[in-house]
């Protein structure tokens, strides 16, 4: 709690400090993701271990064609991170850029700081593509509790009436020391996506497939790799409720899963609430400036 509450400050304070014309939040809640104190003794996914997630932002145009944003995110996979990014859009291209840090994953590293860059490249109407990475600073971790997070994505996309389609790889790293040497906690996905919208209408939908593996690797005398992979249909519901607020709900659902922990196969529920496995998330977003 005390985590949360300090890092919840430092987010409010850039809000106050920009008079942000935007702020919003979302919370996800997840039981296909691995456990932070997962054993490599462990061979199945029980489906009744809820990972919650979290965001909190506020962003305000700085000039005509640049915007700052800030936000407070805890991911089941990333942990916490705090980040301020500046970005640049013309009518072709938007650049992002700016610090993030992690915030107490570890109490011997209280900031852990990284980068954060994003590119995208738009002609408008016929096709687009992005590209953003995120990487911690320092690619040496010595001490116990040392750790580095990354992520990044790559998406191509094009338009067709009333739909915007896109094809994205999206990779999350976890990487710390641990006493007996080190922990890789890690989230691949290959996903198409279909964003469908009618004009003046206050509502859009997007459907995925997707196809996810996740890795938890324990690299010490010798390496224990478990992975859980599965295949992922998406639905996505994008509502404006007023002329200054939207929300969203985000449901992926487990349509086929399989996976091994160290050469054995892994075990899943075969009755109860753990059989369904899925990720949920929500969130709204609130225009100041209106």
């Amino acid at each position: 709690m005390k985590k949360l509450v300090f890092a919840a400050a430092i987010v409010l304070l850039f809000c106050s400090v920009l008079s942000a014309a935007e702020v919003g939040a979302s919370i996800s809640l997840s039981n296909i993701d691995f456990t932070g104190d997962r054993a490599k003794t462990d061979t199945d996914v029980t489906g009744t271990d809820f990972l919650y997630g979290l965001s909190v932002f506020g962003n305000a145009d700085v000039s005509q064609d640049m915007n700052l944003k800030t936000g407070l995110f805890y991911d089941p996979i990333l942990k916490y991170s705090i980040s301020a990014l500046l970005s640049y859009r013309s009518d072709f291209f938007r650049l992002k850029a700016g610090p993030f840090f992690g915030v107490f994953n570890d109490l011997s590293t209280i900031l852990k700081p990284g980068i954060s860059t994003e590119i995208l490249v738009d002609v408008p109407g016929l096709i687009f593509g992005r590209l953003s990475a995120d990487s911690s600073i320092g690619g040496r971790l010595v001490s116990t509790g040392d750790y580095i997070q990354e992520k990044s994505q790559l998406g191509v996309g094009f338009y067709v009436p009333n739909a915007i389609c896109e094809a994205t790889l999206t990779t999350k790293t976890f990487t710390e020391k641990t006493s007996a040497g080190e922990k890789v906690n890690k989230l691949q996905e290959y996903a198409f996506s279909t964003d469908i919208y009618q004009k003046n209408r206050p509502y859009r939908f997007q459907l995925t497939f997707g196809y996810q593996t996740r890795t938890l690797s324990f690299i010490e005398t010798s390496t224990v790799e478990h992975s859980f992979n599965s295949l992922i249909l998406g639905t996505r519901l994008d509502l404006a409720t007023s002329s200054n607020m939207d929300m969203f709900f985000n449901l992926k659902s487990n349509i086929y899963s399989f996976g091994k922990a160290d050469g054995t196969f892994m075990e899943t529920a075969s009755s109860g609430l753990g059989m369904y496995l899925f990720s949920l998330e929500t969130g709204f977003s609130f225009r100041t400036d209106n």
